[in-house]
């Protein structure tokens, strides 16, 4: 380039230009935010082979653009921090740029940086109650648990109206596969929830929280016909009851021939089919589609009756008899329906 008398023009000084965030940008936390720039020098050359940064003055770690041609630069900026306590509650952006033999180029935009309120479901977070193994699938029906972040600031338990579970509690609701789930429990970190019984088996759904309005990121799950898992205690004792509904303990334990209820989710469709959120019918009662088999101590026990607990919302019950043959002591259970298994409980036998 030349100037205007005809001599070569020398390039002394750069001039950065923001192009993606203005002043008065509205930034929040968590949620990726473009930096864009244009780098010249004093003569209108783009400059490409320069070094651009930018800084934070919420307390971010700065970042380096990259070049993408023609003087643009590129990066992009995930705030982590809100700018409410900084003065004014503004924040600021200064990209920097340093090419040899030239003076520095720097440019600032000022805006806010607010906190993400947004409810989150974590990774994975998508639990069967009962038998929790991350990313397992879980049955149509099963009894869930939902672990994220900003689930509302309230805890609360369901409640029941109109003869079915609610599907909102506390500004709370929950949506599985596009249909909303009944609610047991919200907590601002975690939700129980149904899964409803209308979904598919064998198929993939996305799980997604709405909180006063505002919806969580789609955390997607997969479906089985059946996963069950059996209620137990902390120690990984089956909670069971004898036929009077004493609660089998080392105290009070189960003996060899007795019959004994376990109780479990996850163990799919029913017959009678029963709707979401429903409370299961004394009569006739709903007994699961998928048989169960199972083994006490590994020897094979008779399925008295599987299917959902009467007056239960999501709660399936197994009567089984304990082997004659059975030896004393902790033994273990597992209920399996076709090739899914539950977790492994113990009973007390003496």
């Amino acid at each position: 380039m030349t100037t205007s008398t005809g001599q070569a023009c020398v390039p002394q000084q750069l001039y950065l230009t923001q192009t993606g965030i203005p002043d008065g940008f509205a930034a929040r936390t968590g949620f990726p935010t473009p930096l864009e720039a244009v780098l010249v020098d004093d003569c209108g050359n783009f400059v490409s082979n320069a070094m651009v940064s930018a800084t934070f003055s919420n307390g971010d770690p700065g970042i380096a653009m990259e070049p993408i041609g023609y003087g643009q630069y590129a990066g992009t900026w995930i705030p982590a921090h809100a700018s409410d306590a900084l003065p004014g509650g503004a924040a600021s952006v200064e990209l920097q740029a340093f090419a040899p033999r030239l003076a520095p180029g720097t440019t600032d935009a000022i805006g806010t940086v607010t906190a993400d309120t947004a409810p989150a479901i974590n990774a994975g977070g998508v639990l069967n109650t009962l038998n929790a193994q991350p990313g397992a699938p879980v049955a149509p029906g099963a009894v869930i648990q939902i672990y994220g972040s900003q689930f509302g600031t309230a805890t609360g338990t369901g409640t029941v109206t109109n003869a079915r579970l609610s599907t909102t509690l506390n500004g709370v609701s929950v949506s599985i596969g596009g249909l909303d789930a009944p609610l047991y429990y919200s907590s601002p970190g975690q939700i129980n929830a149904q899964v409803p019984l209308e979904l598919a088996g064998n198929q993939p759904y996305q799980v997604i929280i709405n909180v006063n309005g505002v919806y969580s990121n789609p955390e997607v799950i997969n479906t089985v016909p059946a996963q069950p898992g059996i209620a137990v205690y902390a120690d990984g004792s089956a909670i069971a009851q004898d036929r009077a509904f004493n609660l089998i303990t080392a105290k009070h334990p189960a003996h060899p021939g007795d019959s004994m209820i376990l109780y479990l989710t996850g163990m799919g469709a029913t017959t009678p089919a029963v709707l979401t959120g429903a409370a299961a019918p004394s009569s006739p009662l709903a007994q699961v589609a998928v048989q169960p088999q199972v083994t006490i101590d590994g020897a094979p026990a008779q399925v008295l009756f599987a299917g959902l607990t009467p007056g239960a919302v999501g709660l399936y019950q197994v009567d089984v008899r304990i082997p004659s043959a059975a030896r004393t002591g902790d033994l273990p259970i597992v209920v399996m329906q076709g090739s899914a298994s539950s977790n492994t409980a113990t009973v007390p036998v003496q």
